[in-house]
């Protein structure tokens, strides 16, 4: 709803009162429908130059504002967001259908939401796994401008939902794939593999931690709701695995090692830096399961090109591999920016 109101039908000032009436009879004796209410952000009101039409636009302007006060008179108060013009209305609609539609209280999700953590079959990382990730990616270390103090900002009270294109020349013509903007946490539930693009500080690295925060107090707190209204990902949860393309470049250098097995022993190495200690053959297993969100940062930041050209081809290799068994019942085998 802009600054008009509509026009009087008969039974009400409006058609559209006449409908919401309606709706939220029906939905104080059954519980259905839902009713939810978009408004225009009206920074200034656009008026006609005609005297008689200004005054009719002030005066659908006045019940707009009465019916917004209207909605939240009511004992149980309607739920309202406001959008600014129409591409501000499709992005603010698609945000809260995605979270509408992951809801712990829609009856397609709570029947298979449990009070308590399903844990993957298989291997299990210690509680301290997960506190590692939680110390190391639940704040962001933002330098001063005017001096060289450094700020420390909670990851989740600052993150904003990024909004992806996909690359249409990246697609073969058997995927079929949104033509527009869409929400990157329906990407994150719609596409099991992803390849994150974007300009240096467009938000890719804290993406991906974010994906990581949030399901490491899913586990801490025992409570799969937040990877859910968060990420939009359902149970059972995987394993979050960050990796920095960097330092994986560095690995294999060091090794003079190319092959996937050298990707896999990195794997094994930073599971076990982080308190997981695992061995090869248990990585091996753990990507084969199907358990595991591995999440590649900074392939853009490796310093050289045969060392992007390495680091890509194994990451494809281990994507090719390991894909597969990665789907199913876990949303993700790897994203990386």
């Amino acid at each position: 709803m802009g600054q008009r109101f509509g026009s009087p039908s008969g039974e009400c000032e409006s058609g559209t009162e006449e409908e919401f009436n309606w709706a939220m009879q029906s939905y104080q004796e059954n519980g259905f429908p839902e009713i939810k209410w978009f408004f225009r952000k009206i920074e200034s009101l656009s008026m006609p130059t005609d005297l008689s039409l200004a005054h009719e636009a002030l005066k659908q302007w006045e019940k707009v504002g009465a019916f917004r006060q209207k909605m939240q008179s009511f004992d149980n108060p309607v739920f309202y967001a406001e959008y600014a013009g129409e591409s501000g209305f499709l992005e603010r609609l698609q945000q809260d259908l995605n979270q509408w539609l992951c809801d712990a209280d829609r009856p397609w999700i709570s029947a298979n939401v449990t009070t308590k953590m399903q844990v993957t079959a298989g291997l299990s990382p210690p509680r301290e796994y997960y506190e590692v990730i939680e110390r190391d990616f639940h704040r962001l270390d933002i330098a001063g401008i005017d001096n060289d103090k450094t700020f420390e900002i909670p990851l989740s009270e600052i993150y904003v939902r990024l909004r992806v294109m996909f690359d249409e020349d990246a697609q073969d013509d058997t995927q079929v794939v949104e033509s527009g903007a869409i929400d990157i946490q329906t990407a994150l539930l719609k596409y099991p593999k992803l390849m994150i693009a974007g300009d240096p500080g467009s938000g890719k690295s804290t993406f991906l931690r974010y994906i990581a925060l949030m399901l490491s107090r899913s586990y801490l707190q025992d409570n799969p709701s937040i990877a859910l209204s968060k990420l939009c990902l359902p149970e059972p949860l995987p394993i979050p695995i960050f990796l920095s393309c960097w330092d994986l470049a560095d690995f294999l250098k060091e090794q003079n090692a190319f092959q996937l097995k050298t990707l896999i022993s990195f794997i094994t190495q930073r599971l076990t830096t982080n308190d997981f200690s695992v061995s090869v053959s248990d990585t091996e297993t753990l990507l084969k399961s199907g358990g595991c969100c591995l999440l590649f940062d900074g392939l853009d930041e490796v310093p050289t090109d045969a060392g992007r050209a390495a680091v890509s081809r194994l990451l494809e290799d281990c994507v090719d591999k390991y894909g597969d068994s990665l789907r199913g019942d876990v949303s993700h085998t790897g994203l990386y920016g």
